[in-house]
């Protein structure tokens, strides 16, 4: 702890036998008359399985994930601190296992007669540390683990979600994940101010980041939807394989970030 021309500084680190390494600093600026704080919190190598466990029963994911945290907010009331909150939120992962289902084998046997929810494959991401204090684990959690098969298995060999708090708004600004064969990128907000999901696009993107496949997840946390579900007109036929499929050559990118 240290004190000095009116700033508190508080840092601290954990040795825990969960995670790798947990530090964190904590900044309170009282020079002027409303007061200032800054927030740091990173972690590094922790298993998901232990945050998932917090919400429900089910083991549908293990591995390890490393998540930073940086905020600030200004006030000297509760409701003002909470206005005022801003900053960025990053998880990254290099090995998960998603249990049951085979995301890159209902892509490739996707047939357009059969009943489908992309919603399902990618809600995974949104039910990490992000999803988990947005929704109090509600909703999300049925939508992974919604017509699944415990037998089959996907592993996500790089997962990077990056979010931007602003206005009690969290948006994002570089979430993806990538099987061995496909890759599943997220756009969009979630409004904590409403208690909804302002709209977040989940889509099947191919090598140049275009949509192959996508579909809109919204409402309120408690009741979250699903919209309807686009193929692009590129693609054709009964049975579609998504693995090397492009979208088109004048096609406008839906993801640009640092998932390959």
């Amino acid at each position: 702890v240290q004190g000095k021309q009116d700033t508190l500084g508080i840092g601290f680190i954990s040795n825990s036998r969960k995670a790798r390494n947990e530090e964190g600093a904590i900044t309170v600026n009282l020079s002027s008359a409303e007061r200032k704080v800054d927030f740091h919190y990173s972690v590094d190598t922790t298993p998901v399985d232990a945050l998932i466990q917090r919400i429900s029963k089910k083991d549908f994911l293990k591995g390890d994930v490393s998540y930073t945290v940086d905020l600030h907010t200004s006030g000297n009331h509760w409701g003002d601190v909470q206005r005022n909150l801003a900053g960025t939120i990053a998880i990254q992962s290099d090995s998960l296992d998603l249990f049951g289902i085979d995301i890159d084998d209902a892509l490739t046997k996707y047939e357009k007669s059969q009943k489908f929810n992309l919603a399902d494959l990618g809600a995974i991401v949104l039910v990490g540390p992000v999803g988990i204090v947005a929704t109090k684990g509600s909703d999300f959690v049925a939508l992974a683990t919604i017509d699944v098969n415990n037998r089959e298995r996907t592993h996500i060999q790089q997962l990077l979600a990056q979010w931007k708090l602003e206005d009690r708004v969290l948006q994002t600004t570089d979430v993806a994940f990538a099987t061995q064969k496909n890759r599943i990128a997220f756009n969009g907000a979630i409004d904590f101010a409403r208690d909804s999901i302002a709209g977040v696009q989940i889509a099947v993107v191919d090598k140049n980041g275009c949509s192959l496949m996508d579909q809109p997840i919204y409402g309120k946390f408690s009741a979250v939807k699903t919209g309807k579900l686009n193929i692009t007109k590129t693609l054709f036929g009964s049975v579609i394989n998504f693995v090397d499929a492009i979208a088109g050559k004048d096609c406008k990118p839906v993801y640009t970030g640092r998932v390959k």
